[in-house]
């Protein structure tokens, strides 16, 4: 008889301190699981947001190097000072289009939406920064010439890229 008490006494199931128990355990792991998936989706776009940034550094370097390479003829290229929608002065690259007798090509940095723009026609440089077509984002963008040589520099957003470039023009 008392074989048959304890065997009827494992059968009846978990008692409910047992119960709370292992509820409060799955409910600590649960929340460390979470905390941990939240640390890496936060890792994951830092580190997102600083290749993207550093990928539009790059960009620019190479978006305005093609550019030039791609229409450097004799009195083509030249850096102006011109002045924004605001008023502010502002250096702007002005390559004239080789293949496209006529057309110009204006590429400047917008400093009120960190934006490297582009604007083309044959109407002159448009002083409405947000009439130019977007590029990439930068934090800043200097342009100089000096006589043949050309040199500009971008910073990434995030200023963790600070690149310069420097060119000889084959026809100054």
């Amino acid at each position: 008889m008392e074989m048959e008490k304890k065997k009827s006494k494992r059968t009846q199931g978990y008692t409910l301190i047992e119960l709370i128990a292992v509820l409060a355990i799955m409910a600590i792991l649960g929340t460390m699981l979470v905390s941990m998936l939240n640390m890496g989706v936060k890792f994951y776009r830092n580190a997102n947001t600083t290749m993207e940034n550093q990928s539009d550094a790059r960009l620019a370097i190479a978006y305005i190097t093609v550019k030039i390479r791609q229409n450097d003829v004799a009195g083509g290229i030249a850096v102006i000072s011109e002045r924004d929608s605001f008023n502010n002065p502002i250096e702007v690259l002005r390559i004239n289009d080789a293949s496209t007798p006529g057309n110009t090509f204006w590429i400047y940095y917008d400093a009120n939406t960190d934006k490297l723009r582009e604007q083309s026609g044959n109407t002159g440089f448009n002083p409405v920064l947000a009439n130019g077509i977007e590029i990439s984002e930068l934090s800043y963008l200097k342009i100089e010439q000096f006589g043949a040589n050309l040199r500009f520099r971008v910073k990434s957003m995030d200023n963790t890229v600070d690149l310069t470039q420097e060119i000889t023009l084959r026809s100054p």
